[in-house]
Order: structure tokens, then C-alpha cells, then sequence
């Protein structure tokens, strides 16, 4: 029917066809049922945003594509509108389905077309800018890598795009402000950066938390200095509300997901087994500093929910290094998330998280067990103990850890 028009005519018959059945949509109301109201008022929708995304097109395939489907769901809205009062339940499914077939392959024609119009608005926009800023090749670049994260539909594809997105917030923000009037006015701009490496990981690592659900686990070898506060940020940690810990987000996430599961929320229920043991990047941090970090976190465990079995869904533990050679394992300070039979590793190879090394787990099960050596071996501050009754819970307190490691804990450790 509508293969005599060019396509900006196309356009134009797509708008108005969908318009106006938009308007008679209105006038028809009291008289149509409610599904089938439904029904016409998104197949007139498809012919408005039809007619609208036809203007920018011009002869091509996606051209005769875009006809073809509109042409289609016009010949179903005709077909409907004229059989309307004798449509049985079974023929207004049919249509239904038939009908949102139709708009799913014009969503993934609009879809196609994004692969061809957005490098070449990119092109345009970035024309006149500096080609040292590389702004067209970067937005190319962050355009290509989002599409491709999200083509291939894995558990971890929510924690990279969160990552993506705490680095894009700073420049985004510091974007506005230059583009903002004030700067043309002689208004002064304060510009937000990333205090520290250290900061912008906390928030990622708050995120991946986040992302746990109700019987995942993290699981983790911790050093000590990832948790003090460097002398270099001493203003901003006075400035914290959590002034205990550099990391605040993360231990709030933390916090939050070894709670009882709340399933409004869909949060908590998140296995957390912490084990620390000295790095050679902890040589700042001072006995002091380490013991705080033990009682911080031995706060946090016991108040968290209790598992079936007794023990909290907050666990922490001490390792000394020397247990790493013992039983074979490489000394590594790494954080497992563990998401049903999916685990992402983090690496961080220094106390400022200036640099973090990414791994998605091959063996989950073996570095899980891995992980249980190293458990099994630990000064826990709680665990079960097996005697002639049954099993009971045997909670130990920071004092008590430290005093079975002796004054020179610390020293002994380098």
C-alpha cells in the first residue's frame, strides 16, 4: 500500500496514520474494551515513532525494512479494526502476539540503525575538536565496549558497567561545569576529581558487594593497610562520616549484605569469610593501626545476621604467612565474588588500590577450596566446635586473638 511513496512521503504517511489513529483512539475509548485499547494505542505509537525516525533515513535497505514492517502493521491494524466486533478472545491473542512481534523487529531495526548513526554524530560533533583530546576516538571506544558487554549477557556484564560508571560520573560532572555559562561570566568552577585511587575503589568495590544476592559469598585474603587511612587523606578523613575505615562504602555495602535477607529489598543473605594476614605493602602501618582494623571488623562480624548452623554471615579470621608456604599457596591479596556457579576475582597489588588485576574464575570450585585451606588454618573469631553433645559455636574476642599472638604479632609477621 504504501510502496508508491518515497521515503520522507513514507514518513509523512507513517506520522499521520498513527496520529490519527492515536485521535480516534480517544473517541473510541468508552467503547473498546480495555485490552484491545491497549493494543491499538501501541501499534499507533509504532506508526508516530515510525514517521519520526523515517525523516532521518534515506533510500537504503533499512529504508525498504522500516516499509515493510510498517506497512505490515498496518495492514494487522486494518485487519483488526475492520474484524473488531466479531474478534474472538483466540483471534484478539493472535493479534496481540502478532502485533508485538512486529513492534520487537522495529525496536531492533532502531536498534541497527544506532551501530550506523552514532560513530557518525560522533564524527560530526567532535569535528573541530582537538585531535590530541581524542574525544571521537574515546567515545567510540566507551560506545563499542558498552555494546559488547551487554551482547554477551554474563552475571559480571552489572559489575562492569557499574565500574564504567563511577569513572564516567567525574567526567560527565566536570563536563557540565566547563560547558556550564559561569565559566563565560567569570564565575569560579570547582571541579570534583577523584580524591585517590583508594576512594574511586571503594566505590566500586561498594558496587560489586551490592550486586551479591541471597546465598553468594565473598570471599576474601585482606592485608591491613587497604583499610587505614594514608597520612596524605588525613583531611578527608576527618571529613567522613565512617572515620574508622578508608574504605567506608565497601564496609557499609559490606555490612548491609550480611544482614537477614529481606526479600522487598533483595538484599542480604551474603556469605562473608574475611582473612587477614601481613602483605609487605602493610610495612606503614603500625600495630596499632592493625589492631584497629581487628576490632573494626570483628564489631561489624558480630553484628551481623546468624546462619542455621550458628555462625555469622560475617566471619573474620588471622593467617600467619607463614601458612601460605606451608600448605602450597601463593601469597595473594585477592577478593572472590561468588555468584552461584560464577566467581569474579579482584587482585589489588598494593595498599592504595592504584592497581587492581580482574580475573573471571575458570575453576570456581577449586579456588574455592583453595580458599578453605586457608580457612581451615586461620585464628577465627568464631567457629564450631564438635564435642560429646553436639556441635555449639565457640566465639573468641579481639583481645583473646590477640593475646594467643603474643605482644610482637606484628613484628613477627614481616
Amino acid at each position: 500500500m504504501l510502496d508508491k511513496f518515497k521515503p520522507y512521503r513514507l514518513a509523512v504517511s507513517a506520522f499521520v496514520i498513527g496520529v490519527g489513529g492515536l485521535s480516534a483512539l480517544d473517541r473510541w475509548h468508552s467503547v473498546l474494551n480495555e485490552s484491545v485499547h491497549l493494543v491499538l494505542e501501541h501499534v499507533a505509537m509504532a506508526f508516530v515513532v515510525a514517521g519520526i525516525v523515517g525523516f532521518g533515513y534515506e533510500y537504503s535497505d533499512h529504508v525498504k525494512r522500516l516499509r515493510e514492517i510498517v506497512d505490515r502493521l498496518e495492514k494487522s491494524a486494518e485487519q483488526a479494526i475492520t474484524n473488531l466486533s466479531a474478534a474472538t478472545d483466540a483471534q484478539m491473542r493472535r493479534f496481540t502476539d502478532e502485533t508485538a512481534r512486529r513492534i520487537d523487529e522495529f525496536v531492533k531495526l532502531l536498534r541497527s540503525e544506532a551501530d550506523i548513526a552514532l560513530p557518525m554524530a560522533f564524527a560530526k560533533i567532535f569535528a573541530d575538536t582537538p585531535p590530541d583530546a581524542r574525544l571521537e576516538d574515546r567515545s567510540n571506544d566507551l560506545y563499542g565496549a558498552i555494546k559488547d558487554i551487554r551482547r554477551r549477557k554474563l552475571w559480571i556484564d552489572s559489575i562492569s558497567l557499574r565500574f564504567i560508571g563511577e569513572f564516567l560520573d567525574y567526567a560527565s560532572r566536570i563536563a557540565k561545569k566547563l560547558a556550564s555559562e559561569g565559566i563565560q561570566t567569570g564565575e569560579t568552577l570547582t571541579l570534583e576529581l577523584p580524591i585517590s585511587s583508594l576512594t574511586l575503589a571503594d566505590k566500586i568495590l561498594a558496587d560489586e558487594m551490592r550486586a551479591l544476592h541471597a546465598g553468594d559469598a565473598y570471599l576474601v585474603v585482606s592485608d591491613f593497610g587497604s583499610w587505614c587511612w594514608p597520612p596524605e587523606l588525613q583531611e578527608e578523613k576527618e571529613a567522613s562520616t565512617h572515620q574508622s575505615f578508608a574504605l567506608s562504602e565497601f564496609e557499609k555495602a559490606t555490612v548491609a549484605a550480611v544482614e537477614t535477607y529481606d526479600s522487598e529489598r533483595n538484599s542480604g543473605g551474603v556469605i562473608v569469610k574475611r582473612l587477614f594476614c601481613r602483605f609487605n605493602g602493610d610495612r606503614g602501618v603500625s600495630r596499632q593501626e592493625a589492631e584497629t582494623v581487628l576490632r573494626l571488623h570483628w564489631a561489624a562480624a558480630t553484628q551481623s545476621a546468624l546462619q542455621e548452623n550458628g555462625l555469622h554471615f560475617y566471619q573474620v579470621g588471622f593467617l600467619h604467612r607463614r601458612a601460605f608456604a606451608d600448605l602450597g599457596v601463593e601469597q595473594v591479596h585477592r577478593g572472590m565474588f561468588v555468584h552461584e556457579q560464577q566467581a569474579l576475582c579482584f587482585m589489588p597489588t598494593g595498599p592504595r588500590l592504584s592497581e587492581m588485576k580482574l580475573d573471571m574464575v575458570k575453576d570456581v570450585k577449586k579456588r574455592r577450596d583453595e580458599f578453605e585451606r586457608l580457612w581451615a588454618r586461620a585464628l577465627k573469631f568464631e567457629e564450631i566446635q564438635q564435642g560429646p553433645t553436639g556441635n555449639r559455636v565457640i566465639t573468641r574476642g579481639v583481645d583473646d586473638i590477640l593475646a594467643t599472638l603474643g605482644r610482637n604479632w606484628w613484628r613477627r609477621e614481616l
